[in-house]
């Protein structure tokens, strides 16, 4: 169950049920969901979505092969040490920090213009309009 704090209901909601679960002794974690911030969020997605138009890639394709492994690798590439040794996993975007998806924004948009992709800046919103508009008809090509 997510939680926002900055509004009294769910900030009362969130009390009993933590009282609930320690009243249990229940085995618990706790996460904070406020990493990045939601418009971050949704222009990575734009300019995810953009650079999956101009090459024909999958939005999946795009975010793992180009985003995290090409341009990320230092930020997404992790190892698990396990009981059969370490593996390599990816790390999901989704815990970063905000100067993480700042960094791992600014990278993939130097990338993708060095491979002839210009993707627009955040304050471009008539440009991140169209690419909006563009992914909503074109995106059932790229699956």
């Amino acid at each position: 169950m997510k939680y926002d704090l900055t509004n009294d209901r769910d900030k009362e909601k969130f009390k009993a049920r933590v009282n609930q679960l320690f009243e249990r002794g229940a085995y618990v974690e706790l996460t904070d969901k406020s990493n990045r911030s939601k418009k971050q969020n949704a222009y990575l997605h734009v300019i995810l979505s953009a650079f999956a138009l101009e090459f024909g890639y999958t939005l999946e394709t795009v975010k793992r092969s180009f985003y995290k492994l090409e341009s990320n690798k230092d930020l997404f590439l992790r190892d698990k040490k396990g009981r059969l040794g370490t593996k390599k996993y990816l790390r999901s975007s989704s815990e970063l920090t905000k100067e993480e998806m700042t960094l791992s924004i600014e990278r993939f948009r130097k990338f993708s213009s060095e491979n002839g992709c210009y993707l627009p800046e955040p304050n471009e919103e008539s440009e991140i309009r169209a690419i909006e508009k563009d992914y909503q008809r074109y995106k059932h090509l790229l699956t």
